[in-house]
């Protein structure tokens, strides 16, 4: 009995292993190519489609331009604008900021024709090109909705600072506003109301990203007064899944609900409930970089984008998914 016990207890530890190597993502890692025009630094933003859009530098490599990348070459954008492409919508349209600081921001469209936002700092736009960002307003620096030429106040919690950082197909967006106290909460705003996401036990929180099906990503404070990576589902947050101690600070989640970002360690991932270091889960194709810094961007395909330093230089990466 007690060598088929034994052999029981073996066999489930044989099948706990295989299933956790089983949940363990992989992904191949490319450095975006340069171009004669430019050299990508930071990819901030891939669409379904797989066009990439980010910042670079333009000869003679100092002045930070605009790029977007459909698999081929990178296209710089403007060569007479500062700016760093932020996002990207499924219509192909590309949402860039000023880099000088808040003299504006501007919508790129397939076309070649462009919108620009005076006055907006923007950080994220929907397929209706809808725009969430920040604004300054009377001695406020604001939370904004840019839609259709207009720009409409989000309203505070209280205080008088806040940032939009993302937005979703519903309208529906998240970003942070200060207090009457001075303190900062993550908020969704939705339907004109803005709702007080609460913390983690501590005196702050911050939202980052929302998907297609409302769920947020942010970090806040526990009861320790550590930031923490959480996901907040619509009825409450929840502490996203740490590793060894590390907790991601989240900068973007699919409508899979798979969250991207970095930890004191470098970019990483959360999917099927665990934390991954994307370094640590590629192919081996990162064995040539340094390191892979930040996460920023990931599509409903699984792919993901950032920056890292690949043999001392500064390159924006793309991350494939294998075997899914």
């Amino acid at each position: 009995m007690r060598s088929i016990s034994t052999a029981l207890v073996a066999m489930s530890l044989s099948a706990l292993v295989a299933l956790q190597a089983a949940a363990q993502p992989v992904y191949r890692i490319k450095a975006l190519p340069n171009s004669e025009a430019i050299r990508p630094k930071s990819a901030a933003a891939i669409n379904n489609e797989g066009t990439v859009v980010g910042f670079g530098t333009a000869p003679p490599y100092k002045a930070t331009r605009c790029y977007r990348y459909d698999g081929t070459a990178p296209l710089m954008l403007d060569d007479n604008y500062q700016c760093s492409a932020v996002d990207i919508n499924a219509s192909g349209d590309v949402l860039a900021q000023d880099a000088l600081g808040l003299n504006g921001s501007v919508i790129w469209h397939p076309d070649g024709s462009q919108d620009r936002i005076d006055g907006l700092e923007a950080h994220a736009m929907n397929d209706a090109g809808e725009v969430a960002g920040l604004r300054y307003w009377k001695g406020e620096y604001q939370p904004v909705l840019y839609r259709e030429g207009r720009m409409i106040k989000l309203g505070s919690l209280g205080g008088q600072y806040g940032v939009a950082y993302g937005i979703n197909n519903k309208t529906e967006i998240t970003g942070f506003s200060h207090q009457a106290d001075g303190s900062w909460r993550a908020f969704l705003w939705r339907k004109g109301v803005m709702k007080d996401l609460g913390t983690l036990g501590g005196s702050a929180s911050v939202g980052m990203a929302i998907n297609n099906h409302g769920l947020v990503v942010g970090a806040a404070k526990d009861a320790q007064e550590q930031y923490q990576g959480f996901s907040y589902d619509g009825t409450s947050m929840q502490l996203l899944p740490t590793r060894a101690g590390l907790s991601i600070s989240p900068t973007a989640v699919n409508d899979d609900g798979v969250i991207v970002g970095r930890t004191a360690q470098g970019a990483a991932v959360v999917r099927d409930g665990q934390l991954f270091q994307l370094k640590a889960v590629s192919d081996g194709s990162a064995s040539e970089w340094d390191s892979l810094i930040d996460a920023q961007g990931i599509n409903d395909k699984g792919v993901i984008v950032g920056y890292g330093y690949l043999r001392g230089h500064r390159r924006a990466f793309i991350a494939k998914p294998i075997g899914r």
